[in-house]
């Protein structure tokens, strides 16, 4: 079983949505409703996450601002960015893709089959 962070600041249309996508396809799910809660889920003892999905765009530290962080601190858990809209962001986050330091861009919304393709790849 994978165990997934879900960070993203649109409880309603976005975190819950997908957190019960990804519970149906196996994987366990916790969930953070901003940046700075996952930084400090991320780097809990208590938590041993094999994949990071994380909005770009929220209040406080931006998606990005959480991959730096996460590896600033040496976490080295697989990110992927799910985002509608990067913004000024999205030179930033097509580097971070390219460099290898975020594992994919994901668009909103995504599918099952999305999740699916990438909890698959997660457990291989």
């Amino acid at each position: 079983m994978v165990n997934v962070l879900l960070i993203d600041d649109e409880e309603d249309y976005v975190l819950r949505p997908v957190a019960l996508m990804l519970r149906a396809l196996g994987a366990r799910v916790v969930t953070a409703i901003n940046g700075e809660i996952g930084v400090e889920l991320a780097t809990s003892p208590d938590h041993d996450f094999g994949l990071i999905v994380c909005d770009v765009l929220m209040p406080g530290l931006s998606g990005v601002d959480v991959l730096l962080a996460l590896r600033a601190l040496g976490v080295t858990t697989p990110f992927v960015f799910h985002t509608g809209d990067p913004g000024g962001y999205r030179d930033q986050v097509k580097d971070l893709v390219d460099r290898g330091e975020a594992a994919a861009l994901l668009n909103k919304p995504s599918g099952m089959e999305v999740f699916e393709l990438l909890l698959d790849r997660v457990r291989s």
